[in-house]
């Protein structure tokens, strides 16, 4: 899907000015790059690949040491070491004031590959966050894309059933003058006016259904509900241009973001039975002390009342019975990972057969646009040569009615069918996983 945006539009678009202003000129292209940059879903996306990426980092902080600091004042009121001693002599407890200030490090040396699974674990959540976030888009951007044809035939088919009554109305007022010459009846004049009126429901629901549809897609640009917009004429013949199908299927399923967040996901559960087969094994810490301790006779201490307090200390916890419990958690995280492994499996056979049904859509949609095209030409030879045939006096009323509703028919059928072929190809690249350019 390649897409050129024009940044001025995006501006004014951002700007809310809109009202009481010339119908803006929105294109499918400014459409979905504006759906992308100012929906909702979009920041939310956003947000989840930000938290995943602190997510890694705190990870990461578990292969430094761990530094904290304290500071603690202590204040005697009763003490059972308070007794009289000689002079000169103090006990290193029962003071009246203690002030001890301490920095402790702890660091992990062996935790049998815990810390770098755990890392692992983040680095690949962030990919499969990254992915989804990726794989919102597309949809996003697939749901402005239908929102757009669907809002441009909706248009299209508003302006086949004006034009129609705007022929009625033209065919009204020849039939009248050809009544005041006496070569029509009143009888000619009521049919005509009969077919217009019949006409009338048909305009007010196309024009409806235009607005509705129109809303929709300025919903999902996060433009102003009372916005003029123009759309492209994205519903001609001419927009129908060959596409190389073999060029998108191919690579397709691994191309996916979908996928790609499953594969992430699978390697997540891998990285978890390795954590908890490693809490069988023996972890080694080390640690440190760094301490100063105060006994002032005063509130507050001065710098020789401080005695330093250090030490450091190796350990190392071995497991070595818990009834069971770490190789049932090892097993349950095992079959977990299977569960993922299928869950992929499955995914990728989704969308196979997803891509092979749109490929096959798409192929049709191709078919119904040559035929809905020609049909179109020979509806309009007909009724051009029935309006001859009337004008002249050799087709009735009747004949005119008939080769109208059947021009008007194939013209939106022809429509239809260009909006079907679109749909279909930006159906077939969502499924391919295509990215979105511009």
């Amino acid at each position: 899907m390649k897409r050129k945006t024009t940044w001025a539009a995006v501006a004014l678009f951002a700007s809310g000015a809109v009202a009481n202003a010339a119908p803006l000129q929105l294109s499918l292209d400014e459409a979905v790059r504006r759906g992308l940059t100012v929906g909702e879903e979009i920041q939310l996306s956003a947000s989840a690949v930000a938290e995943a990426e602190q997510q890694v980092r705190a990870a990461r902080a578990a292969v430094y040491p761990q530094i904290d600091a304290a500071v603690n004042y202590n204040r005697t009121i009763r003490s059972p070491y308070s007794f009289d001693l000689p002079e000169g002599m103090a006990l290193p407890f029962g003071q009246a004031n203690t002030w001890i200030a301490q920095v402790t490090i702890n660091q992990t040396l062996y935790a049998a590959g815990k810390i770098g699974a755990g890392i692992q674990i983040a680095k690949e959540f962030q990919g499969s966050t990254e992915a989804n976030a990726r794989e919102e888009q597309q949809t996003i951007a697939l749901a402005i894309e239908e929102a757009y044809y669907d809002a441009a035939l909706a248009k299209e088919m508003a302006q086949i059933a004006e034009s129609s009554g705007r022929l009625m109305n033209e065919q009204l007022a020849h039939v009248r003058l050809l009544k005041q010459a006496g070569n029509a009846s009143e009888l000619d004049v009521l049919r005509v006016q009969v077919e217009r009126e019949n006409l009338q429901p048909e305009i007010t629901a196309a024009q409806n259904a235009r607005d509705v549809a129109t809303l929709n897609l300025l919903r999902l640009v996060n433009l102003p509900a009372d916005s003029e917009v123009e759309l492209d004429n994205v519903l001609t013949t001419a927009t129908v241009q060959p596409v190389d199908v073999t060029n998108i299927i191919q690579g397709a399923v691994e191309r996916r973001p979908a996928v790609a967040a499953a594969q992430h996901l699978v390697n997540i559960r891998k990285q978890q039975v390795k954590i908890e087969r490693a809490d069988s094994l023996p972890t080694v810490g080390a640690s440190a002390t760094i301490g100063e301790q105060a006994l002032p006779a005063n509130l507050f201490p001065a710098g020789d009342d401080f005695n330093s307090d250090w030490s450091v200390g190796v350990g190392v916890r071995i497991p070595l019975f818990d009834g069971g419990r770490r190789k049932a958690e090892v097993r349950a995280a095992q079959e977990v990972q299977k569960q993922a492994e299928l869950q992929l499996a499955q995914l990728r056979e989704a969308v196979t057969l997803e891509l092979e049904q749109q490929r096959r859509e798409l192929a049709r949609a191709a078919e119904q646009v040559g035929a809905r095209t020609e049909a179109v030409k020979q509806a309009q030879h007909a009724y051009e040569l029935t309006e001859l045939s009337y004008r002249v006096g050799n087709a009735t009323q009747l004949d005119l009615t008939n080769a109208r509703a059947q021009l008007r028919q194939a013209t939106g059928n022809q429509a239809v069918a260009v909006h079907d072929y679109h749909l279909a190809l930006a159906r077939l690249e969502r499924a391919a996983g295509m990215p979105i350019e511009g």
